[in-house]
């Protein structure tokens, strides 16, 4: 009885091209094929890139984002190189960009599709980029980020998810608190209160408001209600100014009303 074998069935880019890279690619490329699809598993790394090079070439691809999209596709292949790790043996990509403002040099952190990487950059070397592109784009103001000839629409889109926009800008937000007869300004660092720019004395004047209307009567209760407010004013050693001063008025209270209980019961007895 015969047994029948399987054949292997190959696929070959269809091109005639010169290697792209001497001594690493070679004329015919076969693919595996495992039933209507390429049978990816079966080939080493090197395979894939060598036949992604030749398919690229043949194709006129320059850059990953087009084997993923438009007429000249190959999600197949796009996603065995980005799952491998592949994409830079294929595509010789710049891995920074670098951008001179006022004398000085930045360098910018680029992805595979070659565009900026801002996730890569700290808070604090974005607002540095973005206050010298400011400067040397003579931009004042947010909008003009957003359009006009001098707009980085990238930038201004992290700036503002990152809620670091009005240090750009030199603006402070200011979030007005009523506590009882008096009103607070208090500076803002994007959805925040920015208590470290303030003072001590306005500090102190402000939390000993904020106690007395909320009925917080010592540190424990401050920190449970606003750990950060009472963070700063620990830092600071503050928290004895302010409790000091409430548990004297406390005081003074408790004594006026034993006064006022002593009096009543010295009336009542006339």
């Amino acid at each position: 009885m015969k047994h029948k074998t399987s054949r292997a069935t190959f696929v070959k880019p269809r091109t005639s091209a010169p290697p792209l890279v001497e001594g690493l690619a070679r004329p015919n490329i076969q693919v595996s094929m495992k039933g209507k699809y390429r049978n990816w598993k079966s080939m080493s790394y090197d395979e894939i890139v060598e036949y992604a090079k030749a398919y690229c070439k043949e194709k006129g691809i320059t850059k990953i984002s087009e084997l993923q999209i438009g007429p000249k596709k190959d999600r197949s292949l796009y996603t065995q190189l980005r799952t491998r790790a592949l994409i830079d043996k294929v595509f010789e990509r710049k891995k920074e960009e670098k951008v001179v403002l006022g004398g000085r040099t930045f360098r910018i952190p680029l992805n595979a599709e070659g565009k900026r990487h801002w996730k890569k950059v700290s808070d604090k070397k974005m607002l540095k980029f973005a206050k010298a592109y400011c400067k040397e784009k003579e931009i004042t103001k947010p909008s003009e980020l957003v359009s006009g000839s001098k707009k980085d629409s990238g930038l201004y889109a992290q700036l503002s998810r990152r809620n670091i926009i009005d240090e750009v800008f030199g603006r402070t937000k200011i979030e007005k608190i009523s506590l009882g007869e008096k009103t607070f300004e208090i500076p803002m660092k994007g959805r925040y209160r920015n208590w470290a720019v303030m003072t001590s004395s306005a500090l102190v004047d402000f939390t000993k408001a904020y106690c007395v209307t909320y009925k917080i009567t010592n540190r424990h209760e401050l920190e449970k209600i606003d750990s950060g407010l009472y963070q700063v004013l620990r830092n600071r050693n503050l928290l004895d100014n302010v409790f000091s001063s409430i548990r004297a008025d406390q005081e003074v209270k408790q004594l006026a009303t034993l006064a006022d209980a002593l009096e009543s019961f010295g009336g009542s007895e006339k």
